[in-house]
């Protein structure tokens, strides 16, 4: 069994790694599009009219699902286990989504992109873990902001990282890889979770803001060894008027929702003084039917996709694609992923749309671009 302190260590990345655990149902309307979403799509992006902001969250997915350390016990088990998540991450081929996740926001031009999921993976061979993982790991081996940004400017797309916070930071020992050292037997893994805003080169930003909440898994007071969660948020103005965005990524693992519920409350509290209008995207973890999804509306924040007449995933839901993104329907049956808007001043939705939620949406070798479909919004505040 694993002595007391290597559990502390390795639970932080199991409870990382925990994706949400909505009951998946298959969709049999093949690829059909009765709302002539395509084209609605380029039309939304062609949209420039003063006093509409265009918004996209996308939970952009590490690309693996990692539950199954969970039951592991056995430290002789777990870098077996971690490199069989690992090769999941490299099959779902993040350098392939992201082509794909580039030309959602091709058709679409967001003036304000919120990430989430954007990991920075790092190797070590041989690995220290063993020997108490005296230096973390530093080999960069996946950048996943850096393969984003780079896709997007090789479409000639012109958007700046404005704000970035790095979440949970954890290291694994796995099995050699093609990334070991001849020789090594044991390596070590890193990997940082970071939630991202993007804006549109024509949008000039400020007050850059970011911090992880208090509230948070604790796995050793003692040793300080936590799982934080946080958000990012920046003032941005386009065409003459501001704008508050915030992005954010509540916790999945939280069986009792306190954690949830306090990074919600906590997240709310930051942003009531604000006098501008208040823009709040992200994976929130929650169904319109929750206690959270209240308390945002009793709050003052209007769901985006209110209005919504779609026929073709007529909920809106935004979750749910098999963990190696190759479900060949699309099984998405909860909506976790919202952009939310406050302002005291008057204002109006338009168009809202899911991507990544049809077959079309999928990258050349079949692969969904993520396990959630991202969520894009027009908002008029003329």
């Amino acid at each position: 069994m694993i002595n007391k302190k290597l559990l502390y260590i390795l639970i932080p990345g199991l409870i990382f790694f925990y994706s949400c655990s909505e009951t998946m149902t298959s969709n049999e309307d093949g690829d059909d599009d009765p709302n002539n979403e395509e084209e609605l799509l380029l039309t939304f992006g062609e949209d420039e009219v003063a006093g509409k902001v265009k918004v996209m969250s996308r939970n952009v997915y590490v690309g693996t699902d990692v539950t199954s350390l969970l039951g592991e016990t056995s430290l002789l088990e777990i870098p077996s286990a971690v490199q069989a998540a690992f090769n999941q991450l490299e099959d779902t081929d993040f350098p392939e989504r992201a082509e794909t996740l580039a030309a959602e926001i091709e058709k679409t031009l967001p003036h304000l992109i919120g990430l989430q999921e954007v990991a920075h993976v790092f190797y070590q061979s041989p690995g220290d873990f063993l020997a108490g993982n005296p230096q973390s790991a530093s080999t960069e081996i996946y950048d996943y902001l850096e393969i984003l940004m780079d896709a997007l400017a090789a479409r000639g797309l012109n958007y700046s990282v404005a704000a970035v916070i790095s979440n949970a930071d954890i290291e694994l020992p796995i099995l050699p890889t093609s990334y070991s050292e001849p020789g090594s037997f044991l390596d070590d893994i890193r990997l940082v979770d970071r939630d991202v805003i993007l804006v549109r080169n024509d949008v000039a930003f400020s007050n850059v803001t970011s911090a992880h909440y208090t509230a948070r898994i604790i796995i050793d007071e003692t040793l300080d060894i936590s799982v934080p969660r946080g958000y990012v948020a920046v003032d941005a103005a386009i065409d003459g008027n501001n704008y508050r965005f915030a992005n954010t990524h509540l916790e999945s693992f939280d069986l009792d929702q306190s954690l949830r519920t306090a990074q919600l409350a906590e997240l709310l509290e930051v942003l009531e003084n604000e006098t501008i209008p208040v823009i709040l995207a992200g994976d929130f973890n929650f169904s319109p039917s929750s206690s959270f999804y209240q308390t945002a509306a009793q709050n003052g924040y209007e769901d985006a996709r209110a209005g919504n007449t779609f026929t073709y995933n007529a909920n809106g839901y935004t979750y749910g694609h098999d963990s190696d993104l190759q479900n060949s329907t699309s099984s998405f049956s909860a909506r976790i992923d919202y952009i939310f808007v406050k302002s005291s001043g008057a204002f109006s939705f338009e168009e809202s749309f899911v991507v990544g939620d049809e077959l079309r949406d999928r990258t050349p070798s079949k692969l969904w671009p993520s396990d959630h479909g991202g969520v894009v919004s027009k908002i008029n505040f003329n």
